[in-house]
Parts: structure tokens; C-alpha cells; sequence
């Protein structure tokens, strides 16, 4: 997390990584980057405005999982570099908070 990021997100640590919430409602959109390279296994959304990407990286071993209240910039089966824009969390119409929910694991606890 940079300043800007502290300054709009509180995080919790969870038994499955993280929970990150807006403060407020989102004045600006945020992006959510890739935190690994790696393909997207799923992009899709699992409804009431929640989002789910998933990406594996064979070569590190490594899984992450998101589940958010933005829009997929993704799609599967496409590759991504570690820092790339996979999401985006929109400014709030209606005073809604943005919410991701983040896991990182190694590749088998996923599929």
C-alpha cells in the first residue's frame, strides 16, 4: 500500500489473506494490479455486483484470488505481467464502498 492507498483502503488480515474496504465511497476509480505474472483461470462474475479473477503462475507455484466490486479488465485465458491492471474499482454513483477480498497461495489449494 502507497499513501494514497492508506489514505482510501482499510485492510484486515484474514485466514485466507486479505479483506481491504474503502474508507468512503470511492471518489476516483482505483485499479487492482496483478500481483504475480500469469495466465487468468477465471474472470467472471459471481453476481450482487461481486467480480472474481484468478490467476495462476506455474513457474512460481503461486495463485492469486480476488474477488471484488469492480469490473473485470481481463478475460481468461489471457496472460498478464505482475503489476498490470486486471480490475478496476469505479467511483461511487450512489455511495456505495468498494470491497476486494485477496488470497495468494500456492497453485494446488486452488483450481
Amino acid at each position: 500500500f502507497g499513501k494514497r492507498d492508506k489514505d482510501l483502503f482499510l485492510a484486515k488480515k484474514t485466514e485466507t489473506g486479505f479483506q481491504i474496504k474503502s474508507k468512503e465511497p470511492l471518489p476516483e476509480n482505483v485499479d487492482l494490479k496483478a500481483p504475480i505474472a500469469g495466465e487468468v483461470l477465471q474472470a467472471a462474475p459471481l453476481g450482487e455486483g461481486r467480480q472474481m479473477i484468478i490467476l495462476k503462475n506455474p513457474d512460481q507455484g503461486l495463485t492469486a484470488q480476488f474477488v471484488h466490486t469492480g469490473q473485470n479488465k481481463v478475460q481468461p485465458g489471457q496472460v498478464v505481467i505482475a503489476g498490470e491492471r486486471i480490475a478496476e474499482l469505479t467511483s461511487s454513483q450512489a455511495g456505495e464502498r468498494a470491497s476486494v477480498v485477496f488470497g495468494l497461495r500456492r497453485s494446488n489449494s486452488i483450481e
